[in-house]
């Protein structure tokens, strides 16, 4: 008798499976809404917090696969042991977490909401081996787009990992423009996190 109990382990490869008897309506740019929904509701099978991007075809044939914890450490083993389970699929590569992009990619627009690092600046202080930032932000105001374009500037920058594993807390202010010559640029935050490792 088959009670429908499954363990986690069967979960993921499960998904497997399935993105691999379905990789060809993925490998392809301006991939639909449906698709993508379908793709979330399987990730989520394993673990809710669970989201992904893809990123362009490359001149090399090759597309990216990026399974990221949507910035929940609590969900950072799922997309490890995700990933390390992941079989080789031609054109593709598998990615654990948002990493971090060339210093060009330097702003985003979420919603109506355009923001770059140019508009952040900082101050922090050294905690043992991780770092806590105080964002000083232009014109910020404490709403979710807001806060949702900080963190995905923030991936860009360090990579989801890093923001999550080196930061130790993160406030967010409005900048005071006469402070700015006391305040780090938030293109800093890079180096000074990197020489925490």
């Amino acid at each position: 008798m088959n009670l429908g109990f499954q363990n986690i382990k069967d979960k993921d490869r499960l998904f497997w499976e399935w993105f691999v008897e379905n990789q060809i309506d993925y490998y392809k740019d301006g991939v639909d809404e449906f698709l993508f929904d379908r793709l979330g509701y399987q990730l989520n099978e394993i673990d809710p917090n669970l989201t992904f991007e893809f990123s362009p075809i490359h001149d090399n044939g090759i597309k990216e696969f990026v399974i990221s914890a949507g910035g929940l450490k609590v969900s950072f083993p799922s997309v490890k042991r995700l990933v390390e389970k992941a079989p080789k699929i031609t054109n593709w590569e598998i990615i654990a977490f948002r990493q971090r992009l060339p210093l060009e990619y330097d702003s985003v627009k979420y919603g109506d909401l355009d923001l770059s690092y140019d508009d952040i600046y900082f101050r922090y202080s050294n905690e043992s081996d991780k770092i806590g930032v105080e964002l000083n932000i232009m014109n910020y105001s404490d709403v979710t787009e807001f806060n949702q374009a900080i963190y995905l500037l923030l991936d860009g920058l360090l990579g989801e990992y890093d923001v999550e594993t080196k930061l130790s807390w993160i406030q967010r202010k409005v900048l005071d423009e006469t402070q700015i010559e006391n305040l780090f640029r938030f293109v800093e935050l890079r180096d000074l996190v990197d020489a925490t490792k």
